[in-house]
């Protein structure tokens, strides 16, 4: 989701023992290619999980008995049970990372990182590091909204790779923001 469809996502990481996450496994093991009809209100993915999770610890956490169950529904049924829950981790979407990236870049890298864009600079390793980042960055986001790279930039993505690989500069982008507030609250 996060990457080709662009979604920001909260993950929930649920605390199971080990004894649980094996039964979960084998029972999803034992599913293999069996296919499932999706319908929107009801059999949506919120029911599948819930289902799942049901299986695993179902003294804890009951499956409410109702005609349809929103992926709403079943945070708020798993944020109330601190036993049960991990950890909390937003992760933006690509776009937003993107976005992001570009939007800190100083004016060197952002010349730099325009140069590339334009196709009027090859990548290599003597550019600014966070403009060879967010180029990176912006040719994934393109073929995530499945626009085809033209040949010099498919040429370019993998002079990008090598250019990121063996520059000598080290980059880490902060990470963006939450745009919105976490569903469970």
């Amino acid at each position: 989701y996060t990457n080709w469809e662009s979604r920001d996502l909260w993950e929930y990481s649920l605390n199971f023992t080990p004894k649980e996450i094996d039964l979960l496994l084998r029972h999803m093991w034992e599913l293999g290619h069996t296919h499932l009809d999706y319908y929107f209100f009801d059999e949506n993915c919120s029911y599948f999980i819930s289902r799942l999770i049901d299986l695993v610890v179902p003294k804890k956490w009951p499956l409410p008995y109702k005609s349809f169950i929103l992926p709403t529904d079943m945070i708020h049924r798993f944020a109330g049970d601190h036993s049960l829950l991990k950890k909390i981790t937003y992760r933006p979407g690509l776009w937003r990372l993107f976005l992001h990236e570009k939007n800190s870049l100083n004016e060197k890298d952002w010349y730099a990182f325009k140069l590339l864009a334009q196709g009027k600079e090859a990548p290599k390793a003597q550019l600014p590091i966070a403009a060879l980042s967010t180029y990176s960055r912006y040719l994934q986001l393109k073929e995530a909204q499945k626009k085809k790279l033209s040949p010099s930039e498919e040429e370019n993505k993998n002079a990008t790779f090598t250019a990121l690989a063996t520059s000598t500069e080290t980059y880490s982008p902060e990470e963006p923001p939450p745009t919105s507030s976490r569903p469970d609250l």
